[in-house]
């Protein structure tokens, strides 16, 4: 900033310069012509009226800021008249003399940083009509003879204008010279000053590398701070008995500034006197002038220890936490497969003996058996989507989906169990509600399902209305309101605001009447907002509470694609495929082994990844069943070989389900780029299995 005042200030004073002498010289010739008009020489006083009008014209010009075009016509013209008019009038009137103003203001107009133009121009102007001058006045002819008494009075009036005019001059410009040092030193005192009492070591050097300043930051001791001007960092290395290498990478990091033109970075290692290492940063950064050359280079470092200790402390903690992370993810992965597992026999034997038991007290206890198991299935659930969602892991997928069937297929989850407790269920879903849209089926299902559930949980008794309608619509996007309704215990003002909370139920009694983990609401929030919807809650206690879902969705026209598929996967006949299945769980063997003969296929089963390799270099079949989590080979790497082709090309491209009790989203991800064509994870029902082969397959081996 003080830079740029003092170009300024400078420029002002230039601008004051060259009008000061226009008014000098335009007062010389106004002079001369009263001079001449005095002594009857007409046509010399009109001349130099003319030409004082000239001076006035320059003197416009530098007012005006155009010191150029300004600057050129002032000494072109002054040299010309004074020219001219000494060869008119000869060297006895002593108008030669004005040229000593005349150099004296030429000295002045070096003083400054002028543009090379204005100063080659003067110069030589000056130059040419003194040379001719001196060589070449006998060539003119003395056109005017004027008598004694008129040279006389030329001749003084000449050493007069000239004494006064220099006089002015070397006055002005010791003047300005004064100034000028003045704010040079100021200027340079200013940034010594910053320098000075900057938390940054400053070095300033020349073209070759030379220090030309130092601040004490960057050298404390004041002698050898002044001994270093002039020397660069060899010297200094030499000087302190220090290795030599830090002052080379100091010399490349220099010459690059220097190549480039553009600031350059040195990171610099030291180890001080208690052997702890110290960092520092340093930069190097090339003050360039209007040719475009480098005149300067300000060398600027920093002590960047601190900074780096606490970058390294924050990656250390940083790596805990992801180690952290991914052992609980690991543990979470590991104790899900572990619980899942037994789960899946539970729920898959028990809804077996159901379906083919008819025993009222057997039935009855195996009922709970399920119900108990699910519960427990959908607590897990609950778990692990709060730590996958708290991580965003979860994301919001849009895929084409039937919202009449998923509504179909909820309404009957809920009448299930709204008819244990003898509940109205009551559905009200808009008849202009568009067959296929595109969304998440998964999550909203996820959604609903929980508010439902709730609703027949903490209702005794009346009854439960899912409502379901357009809110609004516009070329790209449809926004569906889910309503659901119950006439159970309500929710007290005092809570409702906590009620999307983590571990969180309206009252403490709840939790022990009703059970639950207080996350269904939670996860059902953070869901909506993943959707890019929302959710609310309106209720009185004893009165019941209504829940508002908005949620926005994409329109879909593969409606007859849509409804092959449905109808494909709840019509298809499963009889007589050929299916291979590997899997090391002899419960869930016996279990899959009893639904496929439900469904009249041939299973064959083998208890690992690389049985499961051998049997498919044999036998051709129509389907492959496999657990990831296996001994002497794991799923994955078995499916990876199948579908290299490096054990053979009978099997290469059977359609592949993996079936596993590790949920988390990475080995989805895995599943499918290792090869598999599907996923489904344990505990499954029958209904899921079924509809997933159904997908997958065309029709028997033959």
């Amino acid at each position: 900033m003080l830079s740029k005042d003092f170009h300024h200030s400078q420029l002002k004073k230039s601008q004051q310069l060259s009008m000061r002498i226009s008014l000098l010289v335009m007062s010389i010739t106004a002079i001369y012509s009263f001079v001449f008009l005095g002594l009857g020489v007409y046509s010399l006083s009109l001349l130099c009226a003319v030409i004082t009008l000239v001076f006035l014209a320059s003197f416009y010009l530098n007012k005006n800021g155009r010191l150029k075009t300004g600057r050129i016509t002032l000494y072109v013209i002054i040299n010309l008249t004074v020219f001219i008019a000494d060869v008119v009038l000869g060297r006895n009137t002593g108008l030669f003399l004005l040229y000593i103003p005349i150099m004296a203001s030429s000295l002045i107009l070096f003083s400054f940083n002028e543009k090379n133009s204005i100063i080659l121009v003067a110069a030589f102007s000056l130059f040419l009509i003194v040379i001719l001058e001196i060589t070449n006045h006998s060539l003119f002819s003395v056109t005017y003879k004027l008598n004694r008494d008129a040279n006389y009075v030329v001749y003084y009036t000449s050493l007069l204008l000239s004494i006064t005019a220099t006089g002015l001059c070397v006055y002005y410009l010791k003047s300005v010279n004064h100034t000028v040092e003045s704010q040079l030193i100021t200027q340079r005192t200013f940034y010594e000053n910053i320098f000075e009492n900057l938390p940054a070591d400053v070095a300033v050097f020349d073209k070759h590398h030379k220090y030309t300043y130092i601040n004490p930051k960057g050298v404390r001791d004041s002698f050898i701070r002044n001994w270093l001007i002039g020397k660069d960092d060899f010297d200094y290395c030499e000087k302190r008995g220090l290795d030599k290498s830090m002052a080379e990478r100091r010399r490349n990091t220099f010459n690059k500034c220097m190549a480039t033109l553009e600031p350059v970075q040195l990171d610099e290692t030291h180890i001080d006197a208690k052997g702890d290492t110290i960092y520092h940063s340093r930069y190097f950064n090339p003050i360039i002038n209007e040719s475009g050359n480098v005149e300067l280079v300000i060398g600027y470092g920093f002590n960047v220890t601190e900074q780096k200790n606490a970058q390294s402390k924050i990656m250390e903690a940083k790596q805990m936490a992801e180690n952290a992370s991914k052992a609980k993810s690991n543990f979470l992965s590991n104790i899900s497969h572990e619980i899942r597992t037994p789960l899946n026999a539970i729920i898959g034997l028990s809804n077996l003996l159901i379906s083919d038991n008819k025993r009222d007290n057997l039935d009855e206890n195996l009922k709970i058996i399920s119900y108990s198991a699910n519960n427990l299935l959908a607590l897990i659930n609950d778990i692990l989507d709060l730590s996958k969602i708290e991580e965003g892991k979860i994301t919001a997928e849009k895929t084409p989906f039937s919202v009449t069937d998923l509504l179909s297929t909820l309404e009957k989850t809920i009448r299930i169990r709204s008819a244990e407790k003898k509940l109205d269920l009551i559905t009200d879903f808009a008849e202009d509600l568009p067959p296929v849209l595109t969304g998440d089926p998964l999550r909203l299902n996820q959604i609903l399902l929980n508010l439902c559930t709730n609703a027949v949980k903490f209702t005794e008794e009346g009854s439960v209305r899912i409502k379901v309608f357009i809110l609004s619509r516009n070329d790209d996007t449809i926004v569906l309101q889910f309503e659901v309704h119950d006439t159970g215990i309500g929710i007290s003002s005092q809570k409702i605001g906590s009620i999307f909370d983590s571990f969180t139920q309206a009252e403490s009694y709840t939790t022990r009447k009703y059970g639950g983990s207080g996350l269904g609401l939670n996860i059902s929030k953070k869901l909506c907002n993943i959707l890019g919807g929302s959710i609310r809650v309106d209720s009185k206690v004893n009165l019941g509470s209504t829940f508002y879902v908005n949620l926005p969705f994409g329109y879909s026209y593969d409606v007859n694609l849509l409804k092959a598929n449905h109808n494909a996967q709840n019509e298809k006949d499963l009889s007589h495929l050929k299916i291979l299945m590997a899997e090391d769980n002899v419960i869930n063997q016996r279990l899959v082994q009893q639904l496929f003969k439900k469904w009249n296929c041939e299973l064959f089963i083998v208890s690992s990844g690389r049985m499961a390799i051998e049997k498919l270099k044999q036998e051709k079949f129509d389907m492959l069943l496999m657990d990831l989590q296996m001994p002497d080979m794991d799923g994955l790497t078995a499916i990876e070989l199948l579908r290299s082709g490096t054990v053979g090309e009978l099997n290469k491209d059977i359609p592949a389900i993996a079936l596993t009790a590790d949920v988390f989203e990475q080995t989805r991800k895995k599943v499918y780029q290792s090869g598999f064509n599907d996923f489904l994870s344990k505990p499954f029902n029958s209904e899921d299995l079924y509809r997933k082969i159904a997908q997958r397959t065309d029709g028997p081996s033959v």
